[in-house]
């Protein structure tokens, strides 16, 4: 249980105030932006893969490209009303399962 938590506070950290007002404004109109945001996050749980040894050389890859598809997504949904509600959970969802997928 402590290994989820822990997860779920850095994927927070990382996907939240690490990504600042810039990077969320900015990486559904640049693709700097975007892989700026993707590679941070990436990294944050790449991390904490690592401090409870079970990273595979597959998952910085998986992590990266599958943050940016599901960012990707989110951000061409924005204004359909949806972007703070079922979007966003749809979104966590999906970045909570890329997390798990690496434990198993």
């Amino acid at each position: 249980m402590e290994v989820i938590f822990i997860m779920l506070g850095l994927h927070a950290l990382a996907d939240y105030p690490l990504q600042g007002d810039f990077l969320a404004q900015f990486k559904g109109k640049n693709w700097i932006a975007m892989v700026a945001h993707c590679l941070i996050w990436s990294l944050c749980i790449y991390c904490g893969l690592w401090l409870y040894g079970v990273t595979k050389e597959w998952h910085l890859p998986f992590l990266f490209f599958g943050h940016m598809a599901i960012d990707k997504w989110k951000c061409s949904r924005s204004g359909n009303g949806k972007e703070l509600g079922s979007d966003l959970l749809i979104d966590q969802l999906a970045h909570f399962i890329q997390i798990m997928v690496c434990f198993l």
